[in-house]
């Protein structure tokens, strides 16, 4: 047992000493970033963060607050009206996945944060001209940063899911090691309701806002990706020191490769960040050459510019 203290212990200071790293170049950047032309809170107004592109700014609007009318009844629904089961870690601690203790993974945080961006953007755009000049521009430039962090996390966790934690599960399953209890609660997870829309309406709905909205994912904002990533691994930390559990074992710090996914794991937050970037701006060209096309006997038609 001591050796497996000190092992943990070795194994937990790696991991801090990464995460540390990641989070001080991320400040600094961020903080340059911020006083940029492009990325800059100047850049984050009414107009950039509610305006409609391709639709009107109240459109917009009610869209945004059905869709996170939608999200905010489902995650109610979920925590008060589900019954789920505990869910256990192999020869590790458990957790009851029922009522609040669903908004400890990754994913149901994405989608949780993906409602208050919805809610509070719809919210606002329908208030007067004169009320919107009163919002700070700073308040803004946070529902700016948010919309860029959760359309790329939104499209991590389906990739992970879909491409990485479901073939897996099914692998384990083939094998026929597997525990059928926890086998079937964590198939129930994904398969059920709440797991198909937290896993494919999540993608939709920020990919369908991206399209409409005026915003762009700037490249110098992705260390806040990785910030979010950081706070989600701390809050991991805490839960496991509580209730012994990993929800993603790979941040397990007391492997002898912990080290290993926790370096991984900032690479990957970038390219999926740097990835929607890429995916934003070739659907807004291609767009742009479709209603370019369709409204080809107006002479002299422009494309519409973001921002």
């Amino acid at each position: 047992p001591q050796e497996t203290a000190r092992l943990a212990n070795m194994g937990f200071t790696e991991v801090a000493v990464v995460m540390v790293c990641v989070m001080i170049p991320s400040v600094r950047v961020i903080s340059d970033a911020m006083r940029t032309k492009e990325g800059g809170v100047a850049t984050a107004t009414a107009k950039y963060v509610l305006g409609g592109l391709y639709t009107s700014d109240r459109t917009l609007a009610y869209t945004r607050l059905a869709i996170g009318a939608f999200q905010t009844w489902l995650v109610l629904e979920r925590i008060f009206f589900s019954k789920v089961g505990v869910l256990c870690n192999k020869g590790s601690g458990c957790i009851n996945m029922g009522g609040k203790n669903i908004l400890t993974t990754f994913t149901v945080w994405n989608w949780v944060l993906q409602s208050l961006f919805f809610l509070t953007t719809g919210a606002i755009g329908l208030l007067s001209p004169k009320a919107k000049a009163k919002v700070p521009r700073r308040a803004f430039f946070t529902l700016w940063v948010m919309f860029e962090v959760l359309f790329a996390t939104a499209l991590l966790v389906s990739i992970v899911v879909w491409a990485v934690i479901l073939p897996k599960l099914n692998a384990v399953e083939a094998s026929g090691d597997f525990d059928p209890v926890q086998m079937a609660l964590r198939k129930k997870m994904f398969w059920g309701r709440f797991g198909l829309c937290a896993h494919i309406l999540n993608v939709v709905f920020m990919v369908g806002d991206g399209v409409l909205n005026r915003m762009s994912l700037v490249r110098a904002h992705a260390p806040f990706a990785l910030l979010f990533g950081c706070i989600y691994v701390f809050f991991s930390w805490g839960l496991f020191h509580r209730n012994q559990f990993w929800h993603y074992e790979f941040l397990d710090y007391r492997k002898s490769d912990a080290v290993v996914p926790y370096l991984a794991l900032p690479a990957v937050l970038l390219a999926a960040f740097l990835l929607s970037s890429k995916f934003l701006r070739l659907t807004s060209k291609f767009l742009n050459v479709l209603k370019a096309g369709t409204a080809s006997s107006d002479k002299g038609q422009k494309s519409t510019p973001r921002g």
